[in-house]
């Protein structure tokens, strides 16, 4: 049985401190727990100018320590939050922030330092803008990305639009890329972006990733994936469009390559690949599901619309729920895919309930939301033509689906339904 101790047996094991000196020691804790706590800060950009922290031992961001005044840059923002700890939050006001320091050394790539090129993320970061119509980095005079967040960061990156991005010989991730533990982009357009290697807008390289209401348009890879490419990660994608992107190989939209990919009320469209698979590629044993989207106008030799037979490295997993695969080149698939109800097809490749349908497709524009759609005729054979166990929420333009809902990513709105 224990025996209970004694009050003077508690005294006897305490240091012999007077009660001032112990007051000392805990005002000292506690003003360091304060300051550890203080040190994760919102960053407010305050200069269209590109350039590095003054000092990154000092504590603040500020690019001119005559000048009264802090002067924050983009690039100095994010230097300034990869050397605090706890997560900061840049706030990047409306305007146009052209990134112009190279980093012309080939050997200093990707060494994690954003005091040149492309802004390197090594700690966890939320990047906000004011809309990607009012805040835009533009990358032209760069001739790199613009953000890598790189492991074991995480970046929440909204409200902005990136362009020009460039990547360096041999590197991937036009627009951005991403080794980093978990990325979310939100509400963003990349434009014009591209890549020696893969994906020209954005590159997926492990861990996780999600994207909402992101545009990723014309943007380009000199290999695979001219929109988006992922290896071995796990990437959402909801209420995004792909368009007018290329590929010089395969995935002129998106390309996995051993990843777990969703796409729920997305778009891709008009997007181009030189071999196979001008919309979305599909290998090396991924998976993939796609549901109430709408994949039409891409271009390819094979599988314009989307290709599953590279399985050299394992089989893939494709399965499909009320969505529209139309006048892809000339063959919407290159092999049956696995459906669950309530799909289109404008030909006969896909194997879908409806086939050799005209979905009466609109061309691409904006339409309500933040990305563009194909919006549906009123008589398209797509309408009411999704199963109710996937009528679920809204559609890509936030309109509530009804029951029984429209195959695609555009729900028609009746003014009786």
């Amino acid at each position: 049985m224990r025996g209970r101790i004694a009050t003077s047996d508690v005294a006897r094991t305490l240091p012999r401190c007077p009660i001032s000196e112990i007051s000392k020691r805990l005002a000292v804790i506690l003003l360091c727990a304060s300051a550890a706590a203080a040190q994760a800060a919102t960053i407010t950009v305050n200069s269209f100018e590109d350039r590095p922290d003054a000092d990154l031992t000092d504590g603040v961001c500020d690019v001119d320590l005559v000048t009264p005044g802090l002067q924050s840059t983009l690039r100095a923002a994010v230097q300034h939050a990869n050397v605090t700890p706890g997560e900061d939050t840049i706030a990047v006001p409306a305007g146009t922030y052209r990134l112009t320091i190279r980093n012309k050394a080939a050997e200093a790539q990707n060494l994690g330092d954003a005091a040149a090129g492309d802004l390197d993320l090594t700690e966890t970061v939320t990047i906000a803008g004011t809309g990607a119509s009012t805040t835009i980095i533009d990358c032209k005079k760069l001739k790199d990305r613009a953000f890598d967040v790189q492991f074991p960061a995480s970046a929440t990156i909204s409200g902005l639009t990136i362009v020009n991005g460039r990547t360096a010989k041999g590197e991937s991730g036009g627009a951005i890329r991403s080794t980093g533990i978990d990325v979310n982009i939100s509400a963003c357009v990349l434009s014009r972006c591209k890549a020696s290697d893969d994906a020209g807008g954005f590159d997926l390289r492990g861990n996780t990733a999600s994207l909402s209401d992101v545009w990723v348009d014309a943007c380009s890879a000199k290999d695979d994936g001219g929109g988006i490419d992922v290896d071995d990660g796990t990437l959402t994608l909801a209420r995004c469009t792909i368009s007018k992107c290329k590929s010089k190989s395969e995935g002129g939209g998106l390309e996995s390559s051993g990843g777990d990919v969703l796409m729920v009320d997305c778009t891709i469209s008009g997007n181009k690949a030189k071999r196979n698979a001008g919309g979305i590629s599909l290998e090396d044993g991924g998976t993939l599901s796609i549901q109430r989207c709408t994949v039409a106008y891409n271009k390819s030799k094979l599988g314009a619309g989307i290709s599953v037979t590279d399985e050299a490295n394992g089989a893939n997993t494709c399965t499909v729920v009320n969505s529209i695969f139309a006048f892809n080149g000339k063959s919407n698939s290159d092999r049956a895919l696995t459906s669950d109800g309530g799909n289109v097809d404008s030909g006969t490749t896909c194997g879908f309930e409806l086939s050799n349908a005209d979905p009466l497709l609109q061309a691409l524009a904006a339409s309500g939301g933040l990305t563009p759609t194909h919006a549906l005729a009123v008589a398209s054979p797509a309408a009411n033509f999704g199963v109710a166990i996937s009528c679920l929420g809204t559609d890509q333009r936030g309109v509530p689906r009804s029951v029984p809902c429209d195959s695609g990513s555009y729900e028609i709105v009746f003014a009786a339904k």
